[in-house]
C-alpha cells in the first residue's frame, strides 16, 4: 500500500481528490487557533480581571499561524478547483 495523503505530496505523486479537504480542515483549525488566542483569550482574561488589560494580543506567533491557516485554506481551495478540471477533462478525454 503506498503512501496515503501528504506522502503523495512528498513522493511527488498525484494528490487524490479529497485531499483538499484536509487541507481545508487544518486551516481552519489553524486559523480559529490563532483567532482565539489573539483575540478570544485576552479579553476573557481582562474581563475577570486577570489579564493585562489589553483587549487584543498582537501576538507575532499567533498573528502567523492565523496566516498560515489562511493560506492553507486558499491553497484548498485551489485543489478544489484543479480536481474539479482534471475530472473534467478526464470525462473529455
Amino acid at each position: 500500500m503506498g503512501p496515503t495523503g501528504l506522502g503523495r505530496v512528498r513522493a511527488r505523486r498525484a494528490l487524490h481528490p479529497d485531499d483538499h479537504r484536509a487541507l481545508h480542515r487544518v486551516g481552519v483549525m489553524l486559523a480559529t487557533g490563532a483567532l482565539i488566542g489573539v483575540f478570544i483569550v485576552p479579553s476573557v482574561t481582562r474581563a475577570f480581571g486577570f489579564g493585562p488589560g489589553y483587549v487584543i494580543a498582537y501576538d507575532v506567533s499567533g498573528l502567523a499561524l492565523g496566516a498560515v491557516g489562511l493560506a492553507l485554506m486558499l491553497l484548498a481551495n485551489v485543489l478544489a478547483h484543479a480536481s474539479a478540471l482534471q475530472h473534467e477533462l478526464d470525462e473529455i478525454f
